[in-house]
C-alpha cells in the first residue's frame, strides 16, 4: 500500500503512514493541535516580519517623497540660471558678431586711407594714426557706426 499523509499536513503535520495508520494517527487530537498552534504561532511571525518590512518601505517612500519635494524648486532654479547664462551667451555672440562686421567695415574704410597716407605722408615702415586704433565709441552696441565713419573711405561691397 502507498504511504498517505495526515490531513493536516498543510499546518505542519508529516506523519505519513498506512491508512490504518493514518486513521490511529488522526485520533491523537493533542499532538495535532500542538502542530496546528506552533504552525500558528510561525505564520504570526511571518506575519509580523512582513508587516515591519512594510512600515519600513512606507516610511522609506514618504522620506524620498519629503526629498523629492525638497529637490523641485532647487532644480526650478538651476534650470532658470541655465536658461539664463545660455541667454547672455547669446547675446554675448549676437554682439560680438556685430563687434565683427563693424571692426570690418572700419578695416574696409581705413585701408584704403591707410594706402593713400602711407604713399604720400608716412616714412616708409611707420604706420599711419588711423591704424593705431579705431575711433572711440566704434565697438560700444549703443552708438551708429555712421557716426565713426571717416569721410574719405569707401563704402563696403562684401557685406
Amino acid at each position: 500500500m502507498k504511504p498517505r499523509s495526515c490531513v493536516l499536513s498543510e499546518a505542519g503535520c508529516q506523519f505519513k503512514g498506512t491508512a490504518e495508520e493514518l486513521e490511529s494517527h488522526s485520533s491523537d487530537i493533542q499532538n495535532h493541535i500542538q502542530v496546528i498552534a506552533e504552525s500558528m504561532a510561525q505564520y504570526r511571525l511571518n506575519i509580523r516580519n512582513l508587516e515591519l518590512k512594510v512600515e519600513e518601505s512606507v516610511s522609506e517612500n514618504i522620506k524620498l517623497k519629503e526629498q523629492l519635494q525638497d529637490i523641485y524648486p532647487v532644480l526650478g532654479t538651476v534650470k532658470n540660471l541655465d536658461t539664463t547664462k545660455l541667454e547672455i551667451a547669446e547675446q554675448t555672440v549676437e554682439e560680438m558678431n556685430e563687434t565683427l562686421i563693424r571692426l570690418k567695415e572700419y578695416m574696409q574704410r581705413a585701408q584704403p586711407a591707410v594706402v593713400q597716407d602711407h604713399k604720400s605722408k608716412s616714412p616708409q615702415g611707420t604706420k599711419s594714426p588711423e591704424l593705431k586704433s579705431p575711433p572711440r565709441g566704434l565697438f560700444n552696441h549703443n552708438t551708429s557706426f555712421e557716426d565713426h565713419k571717416p569721410k574719405h573711405a569707401a563704402p563696403p561691397t562684401d557685406l
